[in-house]
């Protein structure tokens, strides 16, 4: 059963990383055990920290995966809130992504092309190269649905491959940094998150 504590004890942890990379030291939050902070927590808890409200300055923290083993860093504080909606900003029908193929194959009804392709990824037990790799192809979709400009909104229907999720916010977070400095056109981007009780999928925090 899911800890309700939880996303508490990881907003602590991650308050606590950014303290140490205020002081000039690597901000580490140890996210892992992996089964404790499920997927859809370890986004909202990034866009939570990924916005700022004028009163912090940027930080980057880095995650632990088993054995020890980090994480490409995360920007954080970095986004200025958007304005405060509640429809999307555009009208036209969102393209609608699976995070990664063959995780949950009820989704191939739903989605329009999966993000990531499971077979893909690298092999190894290295979760550095995994994360690198959802981040860099990430990133280049991303700058991809840019230069087409046929793309606003993206649904994304998330599973819980905490390489993945890590990697794509991560380049998220950039794509939208480089929106507010004029550089790429805008986008939001809503996930959803799989409830394994009700066999459906609820809406999280729209990122724009």
């Amino acid at each position: 059963m899911q800890n309700p504590n939880v996303l508490a004890i990881a907003r602590d942890q991650m308050r606590s990383a950014i303290r140490q990379y205020r002081r000039g030291k690597k901000g580490v939050m140890e996210m892992m055990k992996e089964k404790n902070l499920h997927h859809h927590m370890l986004a909202e808890l990034l866009y939570e920290f990924a916005y700022q409200d004028g009163s912090e300055e940027p930080a980057e923290v880095i995650f632990l995966y088993t054995q020890g083993q980090e994480s490409m860093p995360v920007p954080l504080y970095c986004l200025t809130q958007a304005a405060k909606v509640s429809r999307p900003v555009y009208n036209e029908r969102p393209l609608r992504v699976g995070l990664l193929s063959m995780r949950h194959l009820s989704l191939d009804h739903i989605v329009d092309v999966n993000w990531l392709v499971n077979r893909e990824l690298p092999q190894d037990e290295v979760y550095l190269q995994k994360d690198k790799h959802c981040y860099e192809l990430t990133q280049q979709q991303l700058r991809l649905l840019a230069a087409k400009k046929q793309v606003r909104r993206i649904h994304l229907y998330q599973t819980g491959y905490h390489a993945a999720v890590i990697g794509f916010y991560r380049a998220l977070i950039e794509y939208l940094r480089d929106v507010r400095a004029g550089r790429l056109p805008e986008l939001e981007v809503t996930p959803y998150y799989f409830d394994s009780n009700r066999r459906c999928y609820w809406e999280g925090q729209t990122w724009r």
